[in-house]
């Protein structure tokens, strides 16, 4: 009941106050990288782009930012930024996941023990011959190395699998054992076709892995959100996007976004603070007209919306929710437990 509570008052503070609260901020500090991989194209960008670090330093001090905020540093490669160890200074004290494909192992070991990062994400696709195939580099060994060094130090390593239409549901079992052999928690989702990552095959009707998520501790997604991705993608469930209210996201040339699955620029921030964006008229319209996208079923977002959801439903009869976001299909959403 409390862990309710607190997600009721963080919306309305959220909303209604216009601050990033207790949802991760995702900062894309860079586009370098030093994987080729078919879910992505961003390692084909041209030229390069690292944001400036006087740039992440004005975003941390911004107001819409409080000692609630959590964010995620990503790339590409956030370890190729030229001032990676500068940036991680700046978020030493603060709430962060630190994603990586952990190709430079030693490189990322040393990090981790020196700034103390607590939350780690590592990209894993399957076994060795599956990883090759999607990520162009052979160095499955090196995730292996980097969870086999780090699982006893104080953070948590989160093993990243992306459903794709390049892997199958054994790669998802093997991915499974691999976190259960190293006592490693296991975040999955759903590619999706972003304009971003300047990816262009579909990803049509991925494979089901709900009847794989047996074992709780594993997963730190709500089952909801798998559970509810046949009927999305077969076209039979509307959600709003409630995500777009809560956070954009942070691009390495400065542009600020709606949202993960569309390139909807806001502003930027070389030419305006991120609380003058995050303000504006602009992001407000723009957030009145894409709360009722149900384009993507990204897992930065969705499982957010899934639990906005719940939440909302719990308390409010469905013919006011349709009144205030459109005709949704509520009656797909599960009821959040008060116990």
């Amino acid at each position: 009941m409390k862990t309710i509570l607190f997600g009721i008052v963080s919306l309305t503070y959220t909303v209604f106050r216009r601050k990033i609260l207790n949802v991760r901020l995702p900062i894309f500090i860079t586009d370098r990288c030093n994987s080729k991989c078919l879910i992505c194209n961003i390692w084909k960008k041209e030229p390069k782009t690292d944001l400036d670090v006087e740039i992440i330093k004005e975003i941390l001090r911004d107001k819409v930012i409080t000692n609630f905020t959590s964010f995620l540093i990503a790339g590409g490669e956030p370890m190729l930024h030229p001032k990676c160890r500068e940036i991680l200074s700046l978020f030493q004290g603060r709430n962060y996941l630190f994603l990586s494909n952990g190709i430079l192992a030693d490189r990322l070991i040393d990090l981790v023990r020196e700034f103390r990062i607590k939350s780690l994400a590592l990209s894993l696709d399957g076994p060795p011959e599956t990883y090759e195939k999607m990520r162009g580099v052979d160095c499955y060994s090196h995730v292996e190395k980097v969870v086999d060094e780090l699982k006893s130090d104080d953070v948590d390593i989160y093993v990243n699998f992306v459903i794709s239409p390049w892997n199958t549901r054994e790669d998802f079992k093997h991915v499974i054992e691999f976190c259960k052999k190293h006592g490693v928690y296991l975040q999955s989702g759903y590619y999706e076709n972003m304009e971003y990552f300047d990816t262009t095959t579909p990803a049509g009707k991925l494979y089901n892995i709900t009847d794989l998520l047996s074992c709780p501790p594993l997963q730190s997604k709500p089952h909801r959100y798998f559970d509810l991705y046949h009927d999305w993608i077969s076209g039979s469930l509307k959600i709003p996007c409630f995500s777009v209210l809560l956070r954009p996201v942070i691009r390495p040339n400065g542009d600020v976004e709606l949202c993960e699955g569309k390139a909807t620029k806001l502003g930027n921030l070389y030419e305006q603070s991120l609380g003058e964006i995050w303000h504006s008229k602009r992001t407000a319209e723009l957030q009145r007209r894409y709360i009722r996208c149900n384009a993507c079923w990204a897992d930065g977002q969705r499982p957010m919306d899934v639990r906005i959801s719940s939440l909302l439903k719990t308390f409010i009869p469905s013919r006011l929710l349709n009144r205030f976001f459109g005709k949704c299909d509520w009656n797909k959403i599960p009821l959040l437990s008060i116990r």
